[in-house]
């Protein structure tokens, strides 16, 4: 599935499933990213090469990511 990032700012892509993990990456407010598994309150996304986990809350789904998709120019699936 593609999502995209609904917010202003940046997102932090982490090692592990905790906002204690290591910071291996970010998505920024429009990024593209595939999501690998849903875990609830986390997924386990990839976005370029970095593959790693974001908090569910900040990705918008559906038609919302859609929208945004045509805003920001990026492609879906």
């Amino acid at each position: 599935f593609r999502r995209v990032l609904f917010r202003s700012g940046s997102l932090n892509i982490r090692e592990q499933a905790s906002e204690d993990s290591a910071i291996i990456g970010s998505l920024y407010a429009g990024s593209g990213a595939e999501i690998l598994a849903n875990y609830g309150e986390w997924c386990l996304i990839c976005s370029g090469e970095v593959t790693g986990y974001v908090k569910t809350e900040f990705l918008a789904v559906g038609e919302s990511a859609d929208y945004l998709a045509s805003v920001y120019g990026v492609p879906g699936d």
